[in-house]
């Protein structure tokens, strides 16, 4: 009905989607332009379609799939890089690996060259450089996008990407994770040189919702 390839169920998502491509964009840890993680949500929609596809063969969803890349493409396409910068602070769920896979399932380079842009720079570029700059993100947004770095990196042979998103592993297992598997306090990564935080967590009423786990 929207004749355009776009699924979502994002209220107003019509209007929300129009003022991103005319480049007006507010983004926060879990918003852009006042809507709660849209392109998360999106995502979930994305990866759907995807294993549909891969796990059952299901051609619908491969067209539809792919439909929803090329409304993503021609959403983003006058966006600048600072702009698709200013997207990605919010929480986006695992964009660049989903579409990294659209690029292989298709062989089409301009969904590889999306999931790039997808790619949150202030995430990987500390990673490329070896350097542990964790403290305080959240985790559940952080993992997704690393496992998107290892994807894209695994598609185009690119050993810097993939030795990024290896740093983010030993750096997370074995200097923040503990004995039970927790690697992060409310969801947020704890000072790796401090652990008191975790200790006081689990001393408290609400164990069972404190760790993300890897």
């Amino acid at each position: 009905k929207n004749g355009n390839g776009y699924l979502g169920g994002i209220p107003g998502g019509s209007e929300a989607w129009q003022a991103i491509q005319a480049g007006k964009i507010q983004a926060d840890n879990f918003s852009v332009n006042g809507k709660w993680v849209p392109w998360y949500n999106l995502h979930k929609i994305f990866a759907g379609l995807r294993d549909a596809y891969l796990y059952t063969g299901n051609q619908q969803a491969r067209i539809m799939l792919i439909a929803i890349s090329d409304w993503a493409i021609n959403l983003s396409s006058k966006l600048t890089p600072e702009q698709m910068q200013t997207m990605l602070k919010s929480e986006h769920g695992g964009m660049n690996e989903v579409l990294a896979d659209v690029a292989q399932i298709t062989g089409e380079d301009k969904y590889l060259a999306l999931a790039r842009s997808f790619s949150h720079q202030a995430i990987l570029a500390p990673l490329l450089q070896g350097q542990d700059q964790l403290t305080g993100l959240h985790a559940n947004t952080q993992i997704p996008k690393v496992i998107g770095f290892k994807r894209i990196g695994d598609i185009t042979g690119q050993s810097d990407w993939q030795q990024a998103a290896q740093f983010f592993w030993q750096t997370v297992v074995d200097h923040r994770t503990v004995a039970i598997g927790g690697n992060s306090v409310k969801e947020h990564f704890h000072d790796d040189k401090d652990f008191s935080s975790m200790i006081n967590e689990v001393e408290g009423p609400e164990t069972c919702n404190t760790y993300n786990m890897l």
